[in-house]
C-alpha cells in the first residue's frame, strides 16, 4: 500500500481569484494505483495530472476566490485491494493558504492633469485595499525619480495609503515623457501605473525674415516666419500688411 503523502502549494504566495497549482506527492503509487482527490473550501479541485506509478504524484489546479483566504486544502487517497478490502485511506491538509488581494491603486493631480510649462505640479498615489496593504510608493517622470513631499498618509483607514510626489517649474522636455508610479505591497508584489505627461508651452523666438531688403513696386515678395519651435499645441501661423492677409 501506500505509505505516506503531503502537499505542496506550487508557489507559496497565490493571488485571490488567480490560478495556483497545488501537488500531491505520494511515498509511491501502491498496488493497485491509489485514487486521489484533493478540495478546497468543500469544491473539488480540478485535475490537471493524475498519479503514475512513474512520479506518485498528481497536479491539481484552483482559482482560489477571496473568501478562501485562511483555508486549508485538503487531499484524499484511497487504495482498494481487488476483493474490495481497504489497503489505505488517508486525507492530507496543507498549511493555511494566505491569499494576497491586489490593491487598487490611482493617480491624481494637482491643481490638474492640464499642464503648463513652470507650473508645479503635485501627483497624489492612492493605494485602497489589498492584502498585504501597499507599503510604499515610488515615481519616476522621464526616467528622474521624484523626491516625495511631507507623508500624508498618518491619519489614513488602515487599509488605504497616500503618498504624494512634487515636480516643480515643469519644462516643456517633459512633454510626452511617463510618469511611471510603482505600487509596492511585498518584495515580489508590486502594480504599475504609467501615464503620458502632456505640457502645453507657448512658442519661442519668433522672427520675419524677407527675401530681399529691397522691394520694387508691384513685385512679389515673399516673407518667412520662423520659430524656434511650433509650440504645444501646435500654433498656427497667420500674416497680414495692413488690413490685407498674405497669401502662405
Amino acid at each position: 500500500p501506500v505509505r505516506s503523502a503531503s502537499i505542496r502549494l506550487a508557489a507559496p504566495q497565490i493571488r485571490a481569484n488567480s490560478s495556483a497549482e497545488i501537488l500531491l506527492l505520494a511515498s509511491d503509487c501502491g498496488n493497485p494505483p491509489a485514487l486521489h482527490s484533493c478540495s478546497a473550501s468543500g469544491r473539488i479541485l480540478n485535475l490537471l495530472k493524475p498519479s503514475t506509478c512513474r512520479n506518485a504524484s498528481s497536479l491539481w489546479t484552483w482559482n482560489f476566490p477571496t473568501d478562501d483566504s485562511g483555508q486549508k486544502v485538503y487531499c484524499k487517497i484511497v487504495q482498494t485491494a481487488k476483493d474490495g478490502s481497504t489497503l489505505f485511506n488517508q486525507t492530507f491538509s496543507s498549511g493555511r493558504v494566505e491569499l494576497f488581494l491586489l490593491a487598487n491603486n490611482s493617480l491624481t493631480f494637482s491643481p490638474s492633469a492640464f499642464i503648463t510649462e513652470g507650473d508645479n505640479l503635485t501627483i497624489t498615489a492612492v493605494s485602497v485595499g489589498g492584502r498585504p496593504p501597499v507599503r510604499n510608493v515610488t515615481c519616476w517622470a522621464g526616467g528622474t525619480l521624484l523626491q516625495e513631499t511631507a507623508p500624508s498618509n498618518a491619519s489614513l483607514a488602515p487599509d488605504r495609503f497616500e503618498k504624494q510626489f512634487m515636480l516643480n517649474a515643469i519644462t516643456r522636455k517633459y512633454n510626452r515623457k511617463t510618469l511611471s508610479c510603482a505600487f509596492e505591497q511585498d518584495d515580489k508584489l508590486a502594480q504599475w501605473i504609467n501615464t503620458t505627461l502632456d505640457v502645453f508651452y507657448a512658442i519661442r523666438n519668433a522672427s520675419i525674415r524677407l527675401s530681399s531688403a529691397r522691394i520694387l513696386s508691384g513685385s512679389a515678395v515673399s516673407f518667412t516666419l520662423q520659430t524656434s519651435d511650433s509650440g504645444n499645441p501646435p500654433a498656427r501661423h497667420l500674416c497680414h500688411l495692413a488690413e490685407r492677409t498674405l497669401q502662405q
